[in-house]
Formats: structure tokens, sequence, C-alpha cells
């Protein structure tokens, strides 16, 4: 792996904040065209106050710079492996695999949450939005305030169990067993090592 500078660390800074500025970009190419449609054929919609409108925007523009974000983040990180150590990512790859292969239902779960926390937390929050609002807006007699009220509560509490359930998994998951020794680093000294040595035997 290449050695991390201040340089590099602006590199990784700059494309995730361009990133993110896409998939906001992105999440408002789709969410506001959808807004005008629905403003346009929807007598219901059209009755929905601005504040609520803009609302179901953010539920969809929020999410995509998030996502978009966190997944250039990853792809820079593994993109800076090279050469020895890009063999040994691979190597990393093929042992994680195999050790999500043997895990229960419950350890992978806890192992989706700690690789993927923002996703996961932004996507339930989003989606949990979209149905408790669809769910709460059948009551006819509540006003368009009381029901952005009810989906507002409801989200945060299925928010804060996706939340807690998360802790609890990751936690059980450090208490279970201790992180595996890693050997990487004894991998690729090898691997130099014995690369130093076919570079001796050719010049002999």
């Amino acid at each position: 792996m290449s050695i991390p500078t201040n340089e590099k660390y602006d590199e990784q800074q700059n494309r995730v904040i361009k990133a993110g500025i896409k998939g906001l970009l992105g999440g408002l190419g789709v969410a506001l065209p959808l807004s005008y449609v629905l403003h346009r054929r929807w007598p219901y919609y059209r009755s929905l106050q601005p504040s609520l409108k803009a609302f179901g925007v953010v539920l969809v523009a929020v999410p995509s710079f998030v996502i978009s974000a966190e997944r250039v983040a990853i792809a820079y990180e593994r993109a800076q492996w090279n050469d020895i150590g890009e063999l040994e990512l691979k190597a990393i790859h093929s042992r994680d695999a195999a050790r999500r292969s043997a895990m229960s239902l419950r350890d992978r779960a806890a192992d989706v949450v700690a690789h993927h926390p923002f996703s996961l937390i932004s996507g339930t929050w989003a989606t949990s939005m979209l149905g408790i609002y669809a769910w709460v807006s059948r009551d006819p007699l509540a006003t368009p305030l009381q029901k952005i009220t009810q989906t507002r509560v409801w989200a945060q509490g299925i928010t804060l169990g996706i939340v807690l359930t998360a802790a609890i998994l990751t936690h059980g998951k450090s208490n279970k067993q201790s992180a595996p020794y890693d050997h990487s680093w004894e991998d690729i000294v090898d691997r130099e090592e014995e690369e130093r040595k076919r570079l001796k035997e050719r010049k002999a």
C-alpha cells in the first residue's frame, strides 16, 4: 500500500466531496421532476404545503449524497493498494469471503452493519419515512401537519431501533470472539524478500 500523504488525503477528500455533490445532484434530478409531475397530475399532492414537498425531495437527495460519498471513499482506499500490497489485499478478501461463508446469519448481519453503517442508517431512515408517510396518509381525518409529525416520530423511532440493533450485533460479535491476528504485514515482508531473492538470482 502506498504511503499516505497530505496530498493524497486532500485528493481523497476532494473526490469524496465531488461524489457527494454528484449524488446530491442526481437525487435532486430524480426528486424534483417527480415532484413536478405529481404537482401537475395529483390534486392531493398539489394541496400539500411547500414544506412537505421539500421534505419529500430531501428524503431522496440526502441518502443519495451519503451513499455516493461513502462508495467513492471506499473505492479510493482500495485503489491505493498496488503491487505486493494488491496481492495481499486480494488474499485478505479471499479469507474474508471464506470467513463470511462460515458465519451465522447474526454474524453476517453484524459484519454488514460494521462495513456499511452510513448507507444502512440513511437508507433505513429514507425508506421508513416514505413507507410511514404512505401509511399515515390513508387517514382522512389527519391534517398534513399531523401526518408529517407522525411520520417523523415513527421514523426516528425506527432509525433509533436500527442503530441500537446494530450496536448490539457488533458488540455481541466483539465479545464472542476477539479480532483475528493480522498476518498481512508478515505476508508482505515474505513476498518482498522472495522478490529480492529472484532479482539477485537474475543478476547472478
